[in-house]
């Protein structure tokens, strides 16, 4: 006798109602310990969405329009390069090119 996926998920659920809860199945102290990470996740959750989201959110209100402001300011007066003796010395070339791997070219001047 064949059966439909829905008759061999019913008889599934059917069969999981048979288990015992799983309190009377762990040791007390691992059922304690899984009860315990569960409501520390809980709380650190409500800590997160109601703590750290809002605090980021006040920071970038306060800091997103300085921030906009100096790149503005960058880009109408950009930086000159001042050849100091101690910079920009190399016996070989890099393998990617004149530049260090942090070069920004926004905000590092380019020597001429």
């Amino acid at each position: 006798m064949s059966t439909t996926p829905a008759q061999s998920a019913e008889s599934y659920s059917v069969a999981r109602a048979d288990f015992p809860p799983l309190q009377k199945v762990m040791l007390q102290e691992n059922y304690e310990a899984m009860q315990h990470a569960h409501h520390s996740v809980s709380a650190w959750k409500k800590y997160n969405a109601f703590l750290v989201i809002p605090a980021l959110a006040l920071v970038a209100f306060y800091t997103i329009p300085q921030e906009v402001e100096h790149l503005h300011h960058l880009s109408e007066h950009p930086n000159t390069f001042q050849a100091y003796p101690y910079m920009r010395k190399r016996k070989n070339p890099y393998a990617w090119g004149d530049d260090n791997l942090f070069y920004n070219p926004n905000a590092n001047p380019r020597p001429e």
